[in-house]
């Protein structure tokens, strides 16, 4: 598996609460509070709450996965900021462009980050 990011845009955020590297976050700097909750973008490093957190806000980042993800499907945050697949009628987060084979996975995702519904 591949790493690789090409981040476009980085917005430096303060972390509302302690968050691990290539998570999904909120604008609040913290991980969503339901799955499928709006993603700001995704962290490029682990963070203490009040500390600020460089976040991946356009192009393509590194993120977790919470599941299994298959390549080119649409995913969306979990509660723990992990990448899972997209379900209908929430929010998505991004594309997956690679697979993740198990929980804990680190794939490349381009991120969508202004809450748009597929």
């Amino acid at each position: 598996m591949s790493v690789l990011a090409r981040p476009i845009h980085r917005e430096t955020i303060f972390a509302g609460e302690d968050v691990e590297e290539h998570r999904f976050v909120n604008v609040d700097g913290e991980y969503p509070a339901s799955n499928g909750d709006p993603v700001f973008g995704a962290t490029d490093y682990a963070a203490k709450e009040d500390e600020q957190v460089a976040v991946v806000t356009d192009g393509t980042a590194t993120v977790e996965v919470g599941a299994a993800v298959s390549k080119g499907r649409e995913v969306m945050s979990n509660t723990d900021g992990r990448a899972i697949h997209w379900t209908s009628g929430e929010i998505s987060a991004g594309i997956a462009l690679e697979a993740g084979a198990s929980s804990g996975d680190k794939i490349r995702v381009k991120v969508r980050s202004r809450g748009e519904t597929s």
